[in-house]
């Protein structure tokens, strides 16, 4: 009984570290509109990636599902990147990478053998 105690709570830990610099989701409902810049990075850390689109500037998230994995999300900033004016998750991106990380596995071949077992 010990032993299982033990087991688990080993396995509990692995599991909590193993997770624990995994971005999630649920952090975007703590978003408001109009917060700083400062503010969201608090919550949500540094950005993938930070571009300028239409002279706003944006920054890309990977942040976790649980039933999807990693789900690229975008929040975009008015055009000096003082506050935050929205942000969503990319689902067309998401099926995008799906789609060709499908395509990069092997496909499967059948091989059919002839087999005849002799009485001896």
């Amino acid at each position: 009984m010990k032993r299982t105690m033990s087991l688990l709570l080993c396995f509990s830990l692995l599991l909590a570290c193993g997770c624990a610099g995994i971005k999630m989701a649920k952090k975007t409902n703590e978003l408001r509109v109009g917060m700083s810049r400062q503010e969201v990075e608090d919550i949500m850390e540094q950005p993938v990636d930070t571009q300028f689109v239409n002279q706003k500037m944006v920054c890309r998230y990977e942040l976790y599902q649980p039933s999807k994995g990693m789900v690229p999300y975008y929040l975009v900033y008015n055009n000096d990147g003082t506050y935050l004016e929205k942000w969503y998750a990319d689902e067309e991106e998401w099926y995008r990478q799906k789609e060709l990380w499908l395509k990069s596995q092997p496909r499967k071949t059948q091989v059919d053998y002839d087999v005849t077992i002799r009485k001896q």
